[in-house]
Formats: structure tokens, sequence, C-alpha cells
């Protein structure tokens, strides 16, 4: 077996994340049944309600429902189409990580090295894809304190 990699868990306590905003419209729709989405990352639990979004390179990520509503706004006159209004910590690691993913600490994402680990809240990260990154978020106006 291979050597586990290493666990990131908050990055608000990091000096070396920063600010970014998302900069690219999302396609959502909403999960009418429980069940996994398969991220480029890994799988991912979802809830009855909670939104399933479309990335600009066809990659998926659920949102839970309250903070989809408090992250995201509709674009006018694009049914279906959001944009995060909420900044995020981010941080680029030189190493493969994994994420949790779940309170209970039992699902993980999995990054490569040079992927992105973003915190859009404590206790809630995700992974982003370098490309996919470097194509969806510019830094933030937002400086950190």
């Amino acid at each position: 077996m291979g050597q586990e990699l290493p666990i990131v868990s908050v990055l608000s306590i990091d000096a070396g994340a920063l600010s970014f905003v998302k900069t690219v419209e999302v396609y959502v729709s909403f999960a009418k049944t429980d069940g996994l989405l398969q991220t480029l990352e890994g799988k991912v639990p979802y809830r009855v309600g909670d939104a399933l979004l479309l990335g600009i390179q066809g990659e998926q990520w659920p949102v839970e429902r309250n903070q989809f509503d408090e992250w995201y706004r509709p674009v006018e006159g694009k049914a279906g189409w959001y944009v995060k209004v909420k900044s995020v910590l981010a941080t680029q690691l030189p190493y493969a990580f994994r994420v949790p993913v779940t309170a209970d600490g039992l699902v993980f994402l999995t990054g490569k090295a040079g992927d992105w680990v973003v915190q859009t809240a404590i206790g809630h990260l995700s992974v982003v894809d370098k490309l996919i990154f470097a194509q969806s978020y510019r830094p933030s106006l937002w400086v950190r304190t």
C-alpha cells in the first residue's frame, strides 16, 4: 500500500492562503433524490434539494442548498445559470493531498500536485484542478488582515 497523502483541513489559519472570487457562471440543477456525485476529485454525497453544479469543463460538484442560497445568485435572463458572490480562501499546493468533505471525516477528495484547495467557510473545503482554477478565479480586492 502507498504512503498516505497529507490531509488539509482548514485554510483560514494558513497565512499563505489568499482571497479569490469566482468569475465564471455555472449551470445548476437541484437534486430530486439523495445520491453520490462523481467529481474530478472523488465521489461526494448530496441530499434532496442540494444544488448540482456544472462547471466550464464539464466538471460537476454538489453544494448543500442552504450554502448555495448564501453563496450564489441567479444570472439575470439565463434560466438555470448562477454566479458565485462570496469570495473564498485558496492556496495552491505543490504536492498531492486530500481534503475531508463530510463532517464525519470519512469522505475525502484527492488533489494532484499543483491543484488548489478552496475554503468557502470553516469546514467547507474543495479541490479545484489547477487549469480550471486559472480559468475560473481571480484575486479578490479583499485583503486578509
